[in-house]
């Protein structure tokens, strides 16, 4: 078969065939290339050696494509075609192997090849261009100077590259039209991964010498993408391909070119001694980068056309072996020599109106021209193959003619329009679409990753920044992606990004706080900046209180490996825990080198910078960041305590170099750290405690107070872990505490009493200072309690404070009574006070301090002193002199007053918690421990001291409620806090706190609004059944606390609280709790839309509250709904409200119409009688479609003849059940005022329905036949606003919804509107309504809606049982009528009467009797059965 093909390649080369001939021949050459090489076995019919067979039929082909021009388009059809029919696994056989190593597929080769073939043919177009001359003149045209015939060789090579475009372009057009689905067929799928094959391996052969074509495919092909992005009725699949082809195009660019500098760098420096590669690889950096003009260096020409010239030398001794080559170099020519002579036509134009000087550059440019030129048409004239060749050498390796094609391949179109393409993809990132950014950024990630530079251009930049800041977090999270791959190598890059990207770390996004926290990290570990790393220790170190677990231990584990990871001159062996218990054992930073030194002081500086950002406010978090590491166990505490002890050791060494220097900042910032560490530790600090004795004294700037702060702290911790301690240094330190008693602020003695009571309790047991003070302080409160009782005033409020502060402070670090107990006779002293408990004389005397005749100061540091003692002794504050105190001051008691008390409870509470929580923690250790006797016996005073939080705040939680509701800001925050301690510890039932929380959940401060959603969530992972019982009265605390809050203002159910501007309504936290649980959702729905559900006939007019309704109907308007079903439910049950509330009160405003002399015919008043007693009733039968009414009466014209004789024929008589229902439903009529305050609630119901349905699309037909027992795929349908829906509900029209009913006039007003609005429910426009869902039930209700436009009801006629009140309301008087009122009563019922069958079948027709009673009991069964399934439905 081979040598059959050969032959056939000889003979077309020698003979002009017949098309029919050469179609054959296509044929049998385009079979070898889809049979399976491996399959071939000694019976093939095509033999054993399938490759070298499809390289014969390679160059058939190339023949045919050549010589034949008419036949390209079908065999490139043929072989696209041919190729789709192999198995999936053949599609992507890769075996023709290139030069380099690398391989593509053998149809890819195929079909480049036939493409640059398409340029071999210029002799052909030459011999037919030139004036019809023979091919042997041809070779004799002078082509320099003769602007005609250099214009004709122009046109030769043009026509041959429009060619290999336009089959370039065809191959395009074949698959893109069927993998984006702009033809109908099965296999887009498939053709999109022959696309992307293709497309691969035309990129892996850029630039490669012997495959020029590649550059112009891909430069179609990205124009073709670019064309799809900027065409808006382009698809989503086909932008998305789109973005994704021109990501990689641009990569690719990005990296040839990047990869020619670095190449031509290292080339030249391992070439150094060959002359001759220097010289091509400096040449071919030496020619024109851009369009050659009359002002290019015509030494830079010369050296393109150099280069281009070596490569066709190549390219010429690559064709003896392949002769496909001599394709390539045809194309070369075409190209290269095409675009010559456009410059040489562009100069050649500009000639005359150039300078004389410069007509000799330009003269010498033009003859240069015309002899590259003449040239290089003189090689496309000479196709054949110079064998003489085989004997020389080119001199050249094939990697540095790679090189030189490179950089010839820099000048080309496809690179210089690497920026437009850039800039696609940069316009891509600000699409609406979220797939559309991701997909664009991912492929800017592509460029950058071949060129980080990338990201420091200005465009590129600002566009990132944006995508940051982004809604989607998936794009944000991409962005962070793609800016975090570089952030940590590229230094400057890192700098111009670091800010936004830091910001992240507060995202709502899950992932893209992760992501950002790994980025920082790295950025953490590589960078030199010691601010940065600052900055980026405390974001990380915030971000271990996160709300997800997964963050918190992820910047958990983030820190321990920034600081708590050995040092690299630390030994490897961890320390004993002896040693550090020894008071005087040696660091083993001590015994470290200068460099191991200045490594932990490096590390050590960074935590205090740390500190010193956080400050005492957000201290905490470093603290229990220390306490967390160090509570593991085993070796790993060992390890990481002997971190902390060199950190420890080193900053008191640096504590020390600070002493000299006057920065008072830097000492506050490392003695702060110390005291963190010592409050996870205290062990890490007992040996230097010496050292901290110089600021053990009175202060007077802000920084030697803050500084003595930090020392009082440390030492309450320290000392009593002192094995051996100095008697001399305790005493010291127990004369400069009893110093700083009368010399320091609040702040400072609230930590001097505790330390002096820690130091003589464990260390000196000097109980005489103690005793001796607590007297002291006793007998001047007396003396001052007699002054007061004398009528004097206070000597000295401040002294007086301070006593107070001292006293309340002793009692609360330091049993007294206990003490006297243990050992009376060193507690002798207290005898001299009184013989009795000396809680109780401390108690009454500072009671007496808070009498509201004193200052508020003075009361306000009493009760603070009264927290101290009930912090010790619980069970006094549920004494009367207590209670009554609390009782006053909630009730009439200061603002600041209320504040301190406050804080009393939470400081009592936390205290609570707090032993809660160190009993648990050694029942943990006392688990295998024996079972102690007295344990399990108890102790009455614990238990009574137990109970008495739960009693405490049980009495004032009604109180403390009303605090969280107060305008002033500092109380309801603390008040808040208090509720958050009652919930947490379980002290209050959750029912009790729950609405309370839902309205602080609505407040317009975000940090209320967040401690109030954490505290519902907690209830609702707790307690959800509970808390979901009193939804409604959750929705009606929250009204109240808005009312509050607006004061005489309207009140609105939402708040724009997001950058965007988007509404949310208040209710949205607490929804967002619900809507997770189906149920719970739609009890929700159903029971805040049944708050519209009046009982009219229990309640007055009292109970309505319109601006409740109001609130109520904004949050349902812009509440954030998950899926379809919840917006229907909700419609669905404002259909039944209005069912049943709203006829109700047009039947009170129709009888009452006389008073106000209204015509209450509104829809015509020239109607007649039998106009007007038309009506439409429809039911719903539960085996029948829902679309079909069972009875229908329209215009006069009835489909059952049966039921229209007997509802034209009045009752002459009334049975005497009907009577006694018709004399009752004169007792439901409403007063007018009453029923006109109902009405504007239904019509705000009216009003809120219309609403939802335009902003999520509904037609009123999808929404009647919405059923909630059987919601269908509604339920998985995602609620989406419409776009151009209004963002909230609009009140125009209603003027009465924010002001009351005053005169007749404006009750005349309003039932006007009602009656219109009634009139025309459900028959209004539908702009957004998808009706395409709806089918024939959207056509059969909307046209007998149309009918009932042009109809009245007589709702004389109907009677409505209302379950929820017993009643039965039945409209009657005058001829007063409305639209559709019926068609609203809800779904089909399982007892609601089937209709009779009708058609062409004739019915018999029965005697009058017959006919009259069926007709009662029809017309009855129908109406009851309507109204009966009304009710059901909407029993909750």
């Amino acid at each position: 078969m081979t040598t059959y093909l050969r032959k056939l390649y000889d003979l077309m080369q020698q003979e002009e065939l017949s098309d029919s001939i050469v179609i054959t021949v296509s044929f049998i050459a385009i079979g070898p290339f889809f049979v399976d090489s491996a399959s071939g076995g000694s019976n093939n019919f095509f033999g054993n050696n399938v490759e070298s067979m499809k390289l014969v039929a390679l160059g058939l082909l190339r023949l045919v494509f050549t010589n034949h021009q008419k036949q390209r388009t079908w065999i490139l059809e043929e072989i696209l075609t041919s190729l789709i029919k192999l198995p999936t696994t053949k599609r992507n056989l890769r075996q023709y192997r290139l030069p380099d190593g690398k391989s593509i597929q053998m149809v890819s080769a195929l079909i480049l090849q036939l493409i640059q073939s398409c340029t071999a043919g210029t002799n052909q177009y030459g011999s037919k261009e030139i004036d019809g001359q023979g091919r042997d003149e041809i070779f004799g045209i002078d082509i320099i100077g003769d602007i005609n015939n250099l214009k004709k060789c122009g046109s030769a090579w043009k026509t041959g590259i429009d060619a290999a475009s336009a089959n370039a372009g065809y191959v395009f057009k074949f698959l893109l039209a069927r993998c984006t689905k702009s033809i109908k067929n099965s296999n887009e799928s498939e053709y999109r991964v022959l696309l992307d094959n293709f497309m691969e391996d035309v990129i892996t052969v850029l630039n490669f010498p012997e495959w020029p074509a590649a550059e112009m495919i891909v430069h179609i092909f990205s124009k073709i993408m670019v064309g799809y992005i900027n065409d808006k009725k382009a698809d989503t699949y086909t932008k998305s391909m789109a973005i994704d082809y021109l990501g990689t195009i641009a990569g690719r660019i990005k990296k040839y070119a990047n990869n020619v500098l670095v190449t031509g760098e290292s080339t030249l420096e391992d070439n150094w001694e060959n002359k001759e590669v220097r010289h091509w690889i400096d040449m071919a950096k030496d020619v024109p980068k851009g369009e050659i003009t009359s002002l290019t260096n015509a030494q830079s020409v010369n050296n393109l056309w150099e280069c281009q010239k070596v490569v066709l030398k190549f390219l010429e001794f690559g064709a003896l072996e392949d002769p496909g080559v001599q394709c390539a170099r045809q194309f070369y020519l075409a190209e290269w020599g095409y675009s010559f002579v456009n410059t040489l036509l562009s100069i050649s134009e500009n000639l005359s109106s150039e300078d004389r000087e410069e007509k000799a550059t330009i003269g010498e440019m033009k003859k240069l021209l015309d002899k590259i030129i003449a040239e290089y048409w003189q090689m496309s004239l000479e196709d054949n193959i110079d064998q003489n060749l085989k004997q020389r050498s080119l001199g050249i390796e094939r990697s540095d003619i790679s090189l030189v094609t490179e950089l010839l391949a820099t000048r080309q179109t496809l690179y210089q329009n690497f920026d437009s393409i850039l800039s696609r993809i940069l316009v891509s990132l600000d699409t609406g679409v979220v797939a559309f950014r991701t997909k664009a950024l991912r492929a800017l990630g592509q460029v950058v990753i071949n060129d980080p530079n990338i990201l420091s251009q200005v465009n590129v930049r600002q566009t990132i920044a944006q995508r940051l800041s982004d809604n989607s977090p998936a794009v944000r999270d991409a962005a962070i992606d793609l800016v975090g791959r570089y952030l940590s190598q590229k230094p400057d890059i890192t700098e111009q990004y670091y800010k936004v990207i830091s910001e992240r770390i507060l995202d709502t996004g899950l992932n893209v706080r992760k992501r950002v926290i790994k980025l920082l990290r790295d950025i953490y570990l590589k960078s030199a900046d010691q601010k940065m790393m600052i900055d980026i220790g405390c974001k990380i170190l915030m971000r271990i209180n996160d709300d997800d677990n997964h963050v918190k231990d992820l910047a958990l584990k983030t820190i321990q490996e920034l600081w708590f990871v050995p040092f690299k001159h630390q030994r490897t062996v961890s320390i004993d825990m002896d040693d550090l218990d020894d008071d005087d054992g040696q660091s083993e930073f001590t015994n470290m080198s200068s460099v191991g030194k200045k490594e932990v002081l490096s590390r050590s500086l960074l935590i205090v910078g740390v500190a010193g950002r956080l400050g005492e406010r957000n201290g905490h978090v470093l603290g229990g960041l220390f306490k967390k590491i160090l509570e593991k166990d085993g070796k790993q505490k060992r390890e990481v305590l002997n971190i902390c002890q060199c950190m420890v050791d080193c900053l008191f060494e640096h504590l020390l170099t600070l002493q000299d220097s006057n920065s008072k900042t830097e000492v506050v910032s490392c003695i702060s750290t110390i005291c963190l560490l010592s409050n996870a530790s205290p062990s890490l600090v007992r040996r230097h405690v010496v050292t901290l004795q110089p600021y053990l004294k009175s202060a007077s700037s802000s920084d030697d107070q803050t500084i003595l702060y930090y020392v009082l702290i440390i030492y309450q911790s320290v000392l009593p872990l002192l094995k051996r301690p100095n008697p001399s240094f305790l005493t010291e330190v127990e004369q400069a505490l009893l110093g700083l008693l009368t010399k320091s602020p609040q702040k400072i003695l609230q930590e001097v009493v505790p330390c002096l009571c820690v130091i003589v309790d464990k260390l000196t047991h000097n109980y005489i200072r103690l005793t001796k003070l607590l007297r002291s302080c006793i007998e001047k409160l007396k003396v001052e309690k007699k002054h007061l009782d004398a009528g004097k005033d206070i000597s000295s409020a401040r002294n007086v404070m301070v006593l107070l502060l001292i006293i309340g402070l002793l009692c609360k670090n330091f049993d007294f009574d206990k003490k006297r107990s243990e050992k009376p006779d060193e507690m002798k002293e207290l005898n001299l006070i009184d013989k009795g408990p000396i809680i109780t004389i401390v108690f009454q005397l500072v009671l007496y301090f808070c009498k509201e005749s004193l200052s508020e100061t003075v009361q306000k540091m009493a009760l603070q002193s009264l927290g101290f003692i009930y912090l010790s002794y619980p069970i006094i504050m549920l004494r009367p002199e207590s209670t009554d105190l609390m009782d006053r001051i909630l009730n009439t008691g200061a603002m600041d007053m209320k504040i301190q008390l406050m804080k009393v409870f939470s400081d009592f509470l936390v205290a609570e918690q707090q032993k809660i929580n160190t009993d648990l923690e050694e029942k943990k250790q006392k688990k295998n421990n024996p079972v102690d006797l007295k344990v399990l016996i108890g102790n009455a005073d614990e238990f009574a001291e137990a109970g008495v939080s739960s009693s405490l705040m049980q009495r004032y939680l009604d109180r403390i409620l009303e605090c969280t509701f107060d305008p002033t800001q500092s109380l309801k925050i603390i008040a808040l806090d208090v509720l958050g301690n009652i919930i947490q510890q379980g002290l209050a039932h959750p029912v009790l706190c729950i609405p309370t929380i839902v309205a602080i959940e609505t407040s317009p401060e975000q940090t209320v609004r967040d401690k109030a959603f954490k505290l519902h969530q907690h209830l609702n992972e707790k307690h959800a059944s509970l808390i979901h019982s009193r939804n409604v009265d959750c929705v009606k605390k929250a009204y109240a606390f808005q009312k509050q809050l607006v004061c005489e203002n309207p009140i609105v159910g939402y708040a724009v609280r997001n950058d965007e501007g988007h509404p949310e309504a208040l209710l949205n936290p607490m929804y967002s709790l619900l809507k997770e649980k189906r149920q719970r959702r739609n009890d929700f729905l159903i029971s805040i839309v049944r708050t519209f559900d009046f009982d009219l006939i229990r309640c007055d007019e009292s109970t309505v509250d319109v601006g409740f309704c109001k609130f109520v109907a904004e949050n349902l308007a812009t509440i954030d709904y998950k899926s379809l079903e919840e917006v229907l439910h909700v419609i669905y049950c404002i259909n039944r409200v209005l069912s049943v509330v709203a006829i109700s009160a047009l039947h009170s405003i129709q009888n009452n119409a006389k008073i106000l002399n209204i015509d209450m015919d509104i829809i015509n008043q020239n109607k007649t009688s039998q106009e007007q007693a038309s009506v439409n009733i429809q039911t719903f039968d539960e085996n029948n479609s829902p679309h079909q009414p069972s009875v229908t009466m329209l215009n006069g014209s009835f489909m059952n003849p049966e039921l229209l004789e007997n509802i034209e024929k009045k009752e002459t008589q009334e049975d005497s059940q009907e009577q006694e229902s018709r004399n009752k439903d004169k007792e439901t009529i409403l007063p007018l005022p009453y029923a006109a305050k109902v009405s504007i609630c239904m019509t705000i119901l009216m009003y809120l329905k219309e609403h939802l349905k335009k902003t999520y699309a509904l037609s009123e037909a999808k929404c009647q036949n919405f059923n909630p027992a059987q919601s269908g795929s509604n339920k998985d349908k995602p609620a989406l606003r419409h776009q151009n829906a209004p963002p909230v509900i609009t009140w125009d029209g209603l003027s009465f919804i924010d002001k009351p009913l005053l005169t007749d006039d404006d009750i005349k007003q309003q039932c006007e509107l009602f009656r219109k609005l009634i009139a025309e429910d459900g028959t209004q426009k539908e702009e957004f309504a998808d009706t395409e869902m709806e089918g024939d039930l959207s056509s059969k209700q909307s046209n007998s809606y149309a009918s009932l436009d042009r109809m009245d009801l007589d709702i004389t006629t109907m009677t409505i049982f209302d379950e929820t009140t017993h009643t039965t309301v039945k409209p009657s008087g005058g001829t007063s009528s409305r639209k559709g009122i019926v068609r609203k009563l809800g779904p089909k019922s399982k007892n609601a009467s089937s209709p009779r069958t009708s058609g062409n079948k004739k019915r018999n027709t029965p005697n009058n009797d017959t006919v009259s009673k069926k007709s009662k009991k029809k017309r009855k069964s129908i109406i009851d059965n309507v109204t009966d399934e009304e009710d059901s439905d909407f029993q909750l």
